[in-house]
């Protein structure tokens, strides 16, 4: 493993997603060499032409023209010239040669014979063998149209600058290796996030969904994903509760009468010779099964209104018409557990409806009024109108809803403990909700333990 790579980094589909981030990195290493040669070479240059220019000037301090042109021998004189390797001048057709003593190997007369007087530079070899050795030569005009040239040995700035010339090819061969294992980082690195979610994703997975995230990431999108993935969760979750427990409640409430029908049906084979016990034991067959359509009608109902695919027969519907004809149709139910139901409605209080769905509704909040009020108590219906909505509410002073269920009593099928000592469904508060929903308008309620609960309705008014 080299800087947290390993061998699964090392495919086609890695090269190809690498393949920019190398080539950005190579170029830009061979770019910062090449910058660097040439800077050192600009370097090497200027301090060799410095370098002549300073030897050449300590010469003619030393020398005057006179005195030079006064010496004899040419070629053989052996005087010193203060660290140049030549000193050459130039009058017309006149020429002057004096070589450093310990030059004369490496440098001939013909070579200084050859060099023209215009010629000036750095690295120059003057030899057809290059590598015999490099000069650095200047040229200066002096007094009397004469032209000084002269020239100082380079061989060891001109190894130097080689040295960093194999060390710029080297650097670029090893940064070719480099560059790639960079860019497999690279994409190793950009994937990490990645990496996490599916991690993350994971970890829901084997935890049923009960590991939340931790946004450990400094980037506002990927944190934006995480969160919406973490949203996903939830409602996936959430989903899968409700439908567990749905499947729970359906088990429990077809299983009451699913049995009896079972048993029904036993009874009527048991009475094949009595007419009348077949009679009596078809027709609790027909009854059982038609509780367990309605309930299946209802779940579907509520499954239609959830979806928005709910078909509604609208018309203007006169709500106090519509809740006096449910108190009637209740007032039987009322009476036998001595509770009094009290209408106080504005008059003339319309909307536009389904009045069968509306009916339900209306039905289904005064039967758990009455269903969980207490004996001799009462039940309170209010219809007003406030800023263009109805507001609906049944009162009761009954047993009341816990603060735990308060939430939980719009799930579908959802009993409270309380509540099973009640025939029911369970889908009576989801059934009212998803109608009231599907009418653009909302139900809430509010309640307090052991004292009575309100449930509103909000309409819009016509």
């Amino acid at each position: 493993m080299f800087f947290g790579i390993d061998k699964r980094d090392f495919n086609l589909s890695r090269w190809r997603a690498g393949l920019p981030f190398f080539l950005i990195f190579w170029l830009g290493v061979i770019a910062i060499f090449l910058f660097l040669a040439i800077l050192v070479r600009g370097s090497l240059h200027n301090f060799e032409i410095h370098e002549t220019e300073q030897l050449v000037a300590a010469f003619l301090r030393q020398n005057t023209l006179s005195d030079i042109y006064r010496e004899t021998g040419g070629f053989e004189n052996t005087q010193q010239l203060g660290g140049l390797t030549f000193v050459r001048l130039i009058h017309g057709h006149d020429h002057l040669i004096r070589i450093q003593e310990t030059s004369r190997s490496s440098l001939n007369f013909q070579d200084l014979v050859d060099l023209t007087p215009e010629r000036v530079g750095v690295w120059l070899s003057l030899k057809k063998n290059k590598d015999s050795g490099v000069l650095t030569v200047v040229s200066r005009k002096l007094a009397g149209g004469v032209v000084l040239q002269a020239g100082k040995d380079a061989h060891v700035t001109r190894e130097i600058y080689r040295r960093v010339q194999v060390v710029v090819v080297m650097s670029t061969v090893c940064s070719f290796f480099l560059a790639w294992l960079f860019a497999l980082w690279c994409v190793k690195k950009s994937l990490k996030p990645l990496n996490q979610v599916g991690e993350r994703l994971a970890a829901i997975w084997q935890n049923h969904g009960d590991a939340g995230f931790q946004k450990t990431t400094k980037i506002p999108e990927l944190d934006a994903v995480l969160e919406h993935i973490e949203q996903l969760a939830r409602n996936n979750r959430s989903l899968i509760i409700e439908m567990q427990a749905s499947l729970d409640n359906v088990a429990h409430d077809l299983r009451t009468p699913m049995t009896r029908l079972r048993s029904v049906a036993e009874y009527g084979l048991q009475s094949v010779d009595e007419p009348q016990r077949l009679r009596d034991a078809l027709s609790d067959c027909l009854e059982e099964s038609e509780r367990v359509l309605a309930m299946l009608r209802i779940m579907m109902t509520v499954a239609e209104a959830e979806s928005g695919t709910m078909h509604l027969v609208l018309e203007p519907c006169d709500v106090e018409e519509s809740l006096r004809d449910i108190v009637d149709l209740y007032a039987y139910v009322a009476e036998e557990k001595n509770i009094e139901v009290h209408l106080s409605l504005e008059p003339g209080l319309k909307t536009v409806a389904d009045k069968t769905r509306m009916s339900q509704v209306w039905g289904n909040l005064l039967d758990n009024a009455i269903k969980y009020g207490k004996t001799g108590g009462q039940v309170l219906i209010r219809a007003t109108c406030n800023d263009g909505r109805l507001q609906i509410d049944f009162e009761d002073n009954g047993m009341g809803i816990s603060k735990n269920e308060m939430t939980r009593i719009w799930d579908r099928l959802y009993r409270g403990d309380r509540s099973r000592t009640q025939q029911g469904l369970g889908l009576g508060l989801n059934y009212v909700r998803a109608v009231v929903q599907a009418h653009g308008g909302e139900v809430k309620v509010r309640s307090t333990l052991h004292q009575g609960s309100c449930f509103s309705v909000y309409l819009p008014s016509s």
